[in-house]
């Protein structure tokens, strides 16, 4: 039996329950930020590195490209004056007209998104949506240096004024967000083993829209290729092996750290197969993330693939 760690004449694919399409984040600034942002240059970042997208946000409204394929996405508003630069992360959701205002530099700049992703994308929006209840007693202070200029919100809440200082105006804010998303109930997901089944299912049925709409979000171009083009290698493959439906769970164990979501391995081993091979398994890596339960990677004994 091969290892978690061995992978022979396998075929490899990345993918996940759930897919979220979009074609395109649409980001607005408020009336209050348009005022307050006179004066500086306004763009917006698609990631940290380097080869990240920049958009000019001179104007009152864009749209940014949806690179990510998630139904939510941290970004990074850039602003500048002549003598001064900031970069604040902002959470944009990808079927929601997002608006830069005071919540959204608050709501970026105090959640986890590692943390976030636990919620979907209604629940998440809703969460964000109730920031002002969440932050009550905290909220009129952020507002009120807010509204007396922007260059002094983004100093007030810069780590650059000393690392005590920013513990002691955004700790107690980060402290409740992070408890009340804590508390948020979501449905339970859907089992592991049932999920295995309807992917092989779905296999043996060539459904390949149902198999297409797996894709992990945050796939990059590479591996959404790869599997879109492995889907009739894996359907051939199933025929010659007389489409089998049943299993058995060989080893399960906590996969390897991925986005810090929780993360499951499974081998399984099918069963009632016509192949030429005494025993095929199959290898699961489940990753809940975005309120979902998705099957990162697969892989599979007998297929090779180019």
């Amino acid at each position: 039996m091969k290892t978690v760690s061995t992978f022979i004449t396998s075929f490899l694919v990345l993918f996940t329950t759930t897919a979220f399409a979009s074609q395109g984040v649409v980001i607005e600034k408020s009336d209050k930020f348009t005022e307050l942002s006179k004066g500086f240059k306004v763009s917006i970042r698609t990631g940290p590195t380097k080869n990240a997208k920049i958009y000019d946000f001179s104007t009152n409204k864009i749209t940014v490209a949806d690179e990510h394929g998630a139904p939510f996405q941290r970004y990074y508003l850039q602003l500048a004056t002549a003598d001064r630069e900031w970069a604040k992360e902002i959470v944009m959701f990808d079927d929601k007209t997002n608006v830069i205002d005071l919540n959204a530099l608050l709501f970026g700049q105090l959640i986890d998104t590692s943390k976030l992703k636990k919620l979907d994308s209604a629940h998440a929006f809703s969460f964000y949506n109730r920031l002002e209840r969440i932050l009550s007693q905290e909220y009129g202070t952020f507002e009120q240096v807010y509204k007396g200029g922007l260059a002094d919100y983004l100093n007030y809440m810069s780590i650059e004024a000393g690392f005590d200082n920013y513990i002691a105006r955004t700790g107690i804010a980060g402290d409740k967000l992070t408890q009340a998303l804590k508390e948020v109930k979501m449905p339970p997901l859907v089992e592991h083993q049932q999920l295995m089944t309807e992917f092989i299912k779905a296999v043996n049925q060539k459904d390949k829209t149902w198999l297409l709409a797996q894709q992990r979000p945050n796939s990059s171009q590479r591996d959404s290729g790869v599997y879109a083009r492995g889907l009739n290698v894996l359907f051939e493959y199933f025929d010659s092996i007389g489409n089998p439906t049943k299993f058995n769970i060989i080893r399960e164990t906590e996969g390897r750290s991925f986005d810090l979501n929780s993360n499951k391995y499974f081998i399984i081993e099918l069963l009632e197969h016509k192949g030429r091979r005494e025993k095929i398994e199959m290898e699961f890596m489940f990753v809940d993330t975005y309120g979902g339960r998705f099957i990162a990677e697969y892989d599979i004994t007998g297929v090779h693939f180019r």
